[in-house]
């Protein structure tokens, strides 16, 4: 007797051929419940997302988002098609962060596969995608380029051509927010089996975190407007503690009354945040550095 499934396998390296879109399933309409809760997830105390009043003074529509949520929010759409089988989220460039998202948007997500690279060991591969988030006007809202490696369903076969301590439950409740099922973030009897043997946090969280953490010196640089590149360096578990710091790369005047600064926010963990942790004279990254993240936010300017 034949048997079949209703589960969703999902994509595996073999998969994915240059050029393809994949159109993502299940719109989000995001809410202001959903903006309560990343508050309190993240610990996120930007006045813009805090306030509807501070909003509109800054510009804003009135009370939105955070870009990163909502970010996460078309991140969690692409994962049953891009990396249900990944074996890790390795790094992020050319984020566009294009309008903000107020409650009652609904998002919805789109990736072209964009390139493709088998890993020597044979049994994983790297897969790039551009993903586009457009809100319910077809607006586009955000989109960047991220790479992921992502397992073979067989090893065989060719290669295509072409300071905050995160709990389970903690990260648990943040991924299934975004609506983010990746195997590795959940299911824990099968990642005892992975090189890990252990389930990984999913990377976003910790992007949120660190940023979360950067408010002290940072309080008016709330708003990001790019992000240039990310880096997922190393692998965050449950029990671990984050710290981060920054750094000002860049800065540039955008108007009379506001100007831009390009930061490096450096995610650690269990280490001393104020040793600026980063590379050795290699360039190569420290092991405790779990976070490499270059991107411009909005400053107020001085009057």
């Amino acid at each position: 007797m034949a048997t079949s499934t209703k589960s969703n396998p999902g994509n595996f390296f073999e998969d994915f051929k240059p050029g393809e879109t994949l159109i993502h399933a299940t719109p989000q309409t995001v809410t202001e419940g959903d903006i309560a809760l990343y508050r309190a997830l993240t610990g996120n105390r930007y006045a813009q997302y805090s306030s509807a009043e501070f909003a509109k003074g800054a510009g804003l529509p009135g009370l939105c988002a955070d870009p990163l949520h909502a970010f996460h929010i078309v991140f969690g759409k692409t994962v049953p098609d891009i990396s249900l089988n990944a074996v890790a989220n390795l790094g992020y460039a050319d984020g566009r962060i294009l309008r903000p998202v107020e409650p009652g948007d609904t998002l919805r997500a789109s990736s072209e596969v964009i390139g493709v690279k088998e890993n020597s060991n044979g049994k994983t591969g790297v897969v790039w995608v551009r993903t586009k988030g457009v809100n319910q006007r077809g607006e586009e809202v955000i989109s960047y380029v991220r790479w992921v490696m992502i397992n073979k369903r067989n090893a065989a076969s060719p290669a295509p051509e072409e300071v905050m301590t995160v709990e389970e439950a903690e990260h648990q409740i943040a991924t299934r927010l975004y609506q983010n099922t990746a195997k590795v973030h959940f299911d824990a009897h099968g990642q005892k089996a992975s090189r890990f043997g252990k389930r990984l946090i999913y990377g976003g969280v910790v992007i949120s975190i660190a940023r979360s953490l950067a408010f002290n010196g940072l309080e008016n640089a709330g708003q990001i407007l790019a992000i240039n590149a990310g880096t997922h360096v190393n692998p965050l578990f449950a029990g671990d503690t984050i710290y981060a710091w920054s750094e000002v790369l860049a800065k540039a005047e955008l108007s009379e009354t506001c100007g831009a600064l390009r930061l490096r926010l450096v995610a650690v963990k269990d280490a001393d945040p104020g040793a600026f942790i980063h590379k050795d004279e290699a360039g190569k990254h420290d092991p405790r550095v779990l976070l490499d993240f270059d991107y411009w936010a909005a400053i107020p300017r001085a009057r």
